[in-house]
């Protein structure tokens, strides 16, 4: 007796889990797709966005509309925090969620200690939690964080 083919959407959870794990990609939703999607925009100057825009010119048209520098928060937001917490003479540890639940950066300098999850914009210094200005980040093995935080480490 032959079985029957799966089909594609009984296979579909297990290849996004795949292919996430192979890009180290999180979701916050499992109904995104890569549609174009309709964007409205409008501008006190009437310099507005139209036509089929690539999503990557959405951030440089933001940011020039908002007067803000791209590099200059990219250095900000996104700091190597290996090297960061290294070069201030704390140890860090990526500490790898084998679960699928969030992997965490650990760094510890004398007494104080600092938890914080890829993919949150939070991070846990001293048994306090707080708000960091950006998300930190995963990709290629370098865990990115923002410079606020490596400031929380004396």
């Amino acid at each position: 007796q032959l079985m029957a083919a799966p089909k594609v959407s009984d296979m579909s959870p297990m290849l996004v889990a795949m292919l996430s794990r192979r890009a180290n990609i999180g979701y916050t939703t499992s109904g995104h797709t890569g549609e174009d999607v309709t964007l409205y925009s409008w501008s006190p100057d009437g310099d507005k966005l139209t036509g089929l825009v690539e999503n990557t010119a959405l951030a440089g048209y933001m940011a020039k509309k908002l007067n803000v520098d791209l590099a200059q928060a990219t250095k900000r937001l996104y700091v190597d925090a290996m090297k960061a917490f290294t070069a201030k003479g704390a140890t860090s540890e990526i500490i790898m969620d084998k679960n699928g639940g969030n992997h965490l950066l650990m760094v510890t300098k004398g007494s104080h200690v600092l938890y914080a999850a890829v993919n949150k914009n939070e991070a846990v210094i001293d048994d306090k939690l707080v708000t960091l200005p950006g998300v930190s980040v995963l990709s290629n093995d370098v865990f990115y964080i923002s410079q606020d935080a490596v400031d929380m480490i004396p």
